[in-house]
């Protein structure tokens, strides 16, 4: 073979050696590509944005007291003298007189880990305040069992005050109970229950009813719920394309020294 043959020969060889080569020219480009997309989905996919669940009421409704002495809370005294479920019903109708407390449950069992945060959701059936009220919140643990009763309805030492809302006659309420959520969880509790107490000057006829199920006519809300956002959560699952996308990254170093 002549010495040009020859030239052209081996040319031609690194030719084909090049196109075959994944990691030259455009296949180097795509390579590079590839590997940086794996690593994006790998980042995304490790750091699990917050999700956001509902918990609906596994019980609510309201306890009675006929013959109340109105006062400031922690409101302890009084007799329950009835419960019943179906609506979220508060008033005050004035010492002597009678007063109404919300009671809701929720089951909160399903939870393992403390969240980012957690909301009640309350929702107007029908009110007819002729004033702003100042509504307290307060959680309880030790009657809580899913069942609405005349226990419910009173104050104890273990009670936790979550604070206040001011209502007048808005379509819904929304409050924050993340820290008494979390404690819950932490402490492996199976029932997260609130009151509603009213503690501002008495509006003798007038009241709250939320979430009321049995309103006539229809349509009814639904009953109390309670929204939690879940913290982020890595997932090792995805590890495996942030691995392959570093993995070929450090490929393409190697074969360019």
């Amino acid at each position: 073979m002549s010495g040009r043959a020859t030239a052209t020969a081996l040319r031609a060889i690194r030719a084909v050696g090049t196109l075959a080569n994944p990691l030259h020219g455009f296949n180097r480009s795509l390579i590079h590509c590839t590997a940086m997309v794996l690593m994006g989905l790998g980042i995304v996919a490790t750091c699990e944005t917050a999700r956001a669940a509902t918990i609906n009421a596994a019980a609510f409704g309201y306890g009675y007291d006929y013959a109340h002495v109105h006062g400031t809370a922690p409101h302890t005294g009084g007799t329950a003298d009835y419960a019943s479920t179906g609506a979220v019903t508060v008033f005050d109708y004035g010492s002597g007189s009678t007063e109404s407390r919300g009671l809701i449950e929720f089951n909160i069992l399903s939870l393992a880990d403390p969240v980012a945060s957690a909301t009640l959701n309350l929702t107007r059936q029908f009110s007819n305040l002729a004033s702003t009220a100042t509504i307290q919140v307060y959680g309880y643990t030790g009657t809580a069992n899913g069942l609405i009763g005349t226990n419910d309805f009173f104050l104890s030492l273990t009670n936790q005050y979550l604070g206040y809302f001011t209502y007048f006659n808005e379509a819904t309420i929304n409050f924050d109970v993340t820290g008494f959520v979390n404690n819950l969880i932490n402490i492996n509790s199976t029932y997260a229950g609130f009151q509603l107490i009213w503690v501002s000057a008495p509006q003798y006829g007038k009241f709250i009813s939320l979430n009321n199920v049995q309103c006539y006519p229809p349509p009814c809300p639904s009953g109390p719920t309670l929204t939690l956002e879940a913290a982020v959560v890595p997932l090792p699952a995805a590890l495996p394309l942030l691995v392959g996308g570093l993995g070929l990254l450090g490929l393409l170093g190697w074969r360019r020294r």
